[in-house]
């Protein structure tokens, strides 16, 4: 065997196992996985979103300043204070926008499901601090 795929072989032997995805957040009575990198580059998967019925009815009509907010984020990109709002006390940063970016830039879902989702993320774990310019 050459040293190339001797080290091959020890690599696939010593590499992590994956278990089962660590909860995330929680939005109703949905968890979300916990999202990594490679989530947030490429996206969720259909199966992380909640159902489309299960979200609550404000954010399936899109008529609240948090889809709003998605619908700029999507768009044009920017940060929270941009619309007027900022993470609640306590919130991980890190795995919000992990979530947040793994959720919004996903083909999997429709676009309704998509905003909804994300809406409803941003109204349990980020809070309006002014009205946005």
């Amino acid at each position: 065997m050459s040293k190339r795929n001797r080290l091959r072989k020890e690599t696939m032997r010593t590499a992590p196992v994956e278990t089962a995805p660590a909860v995330g957040f929680k939005l109703g009575g949905h968890d979300l996985p916990a999202f990594g990198a490679i989530s947030a580059a490429f996206g969720a998967d259909l199966a992380d979103y909640p159902k489309y019925e299960d979200i609550p009815e404000q954010f399936r009509r899109g008529n609240t300043p948090f889809n709003k907010a998605v619908s700029g984020l999507f768009f044009k990109g920017g940060r929270l204070e941009d619309y007027g709002l900022r993470l609640k006390a306590g919130t991980d940063r890190g795995a919000f926008f992990l979530a947040l970016r793994a959720l919004i830039g996903s083909f999997a879902p429709k676009h309704e499901l998509k905003d909804a989702t994300c809406a409803w993320l941003l109204s349990e774990y980020a809070e309006q601090v002014k009205d946005p310019a």
